[in-house]
């Protein structure tokens, strides 16, 4: 079986618990890195997950609900690498066809007919909670398909904190059974991870800078690093500030 998206593009997975500021990681990389293409003039949501201020998010947009992968994780029992390869193929070839406009009239073929309409040399980034799930990436790698992940793990106790109060500010749960839900994904073996919740509590903006060059590469936007900071600030006084 042929999978032609995991074989000629890359998927980003960015895997993180939720109020983990996944959302925001997305939206950073994206803005920066010019392979997505991605700009947005909207910042934070109007709306609040909660009452709590601290639950508002960052705009991005979202093609495909993150639940659709905890229905496979959950639902599906997947017990062969097979299973996720052919999942994430559908899941990456939906993500390109979602993000691209349907175009009408004379242009509409020339449009087809050029290299912006293959599914080749893409890279698509998407959010996931995998919780206590084990996904077999080095195994997918391994066959040659590109699917990667980043995890969203804090590394010290601030940061933890930070992870556990915001993730009660979003969605509220005993502590008793969001506790070693929280253990267990930071315990975890992961493909690579980032401590992105240190980073936002010490207000780390080079770090975090830092970090998306290296990960995006050559493909990185210079020209949009002052916007990148305005959203930084704005998230660690509206969100961080408050958690």
């Amino acid at each position: 079986m042929k999978f032609p998206f995991l074989e000629n593009n890359e998927l980003i997975l960015i895997d993180y618990t939720p109020g983990s500021s996944g959302q925001l990681l997305l939206r950073l990389w994206s803005e920066l890195d010019s392979k997505m293409n991605y700009d947005n003039s909207k910042l934070l949501s109007s709306n609040t997950i909660t009452p709590h201020k601290a639950s508002r998010e960052i705009e991005y947009d979202i093609l495909i609900p993150k639940r659709i992968t905890n229905w496979f994780l959950d639902k599906c029992e997947p017990d062969d690498v097979y299973d996720y390869v052919q999942f994430f193929e559908f899941l990456g070839t939906h993500l390109v066809a979602a993000s691209q406009r349907w175009i009408r009239g004379s242009t509409a073929q020339k449009f087809y007919d050029s290299n912006d309409y293959t599914i080749e040399n893409k890279r698509i980034l998407y959010g996931i909670h995998s919780w206590n799930h084990i996904i077999p990436f080095n195994e997918m790698q391994k066959l040659g398909y590109d699917v990667r992940c980043i995890s969203i793990v804090p590394d010290t106790d601030h940061g933890k904190d930070y992870q556990y109060k915001r993730s009660q500010a979003c969605y509220p749960y005993p502590e008793e059974s969001i506790r070693p839900y929280l253990t267990t994904f930071n315990e975890k073996e992961a493909d690579y991870k980032i401590d992105l919740c240190t980073m936002l509590v010490n207000k780390d903006t080079p770090a975090i800078l830092s970090w998306l060059e290296l990960m995006i590469g050559p493909t990185f936007r210079k020209e949009k690093v002052e916007f990148v900071k305005m959203l930084l600030n704005l998230y660690y006084k509206e969100i961080v500030d408050n958690v």
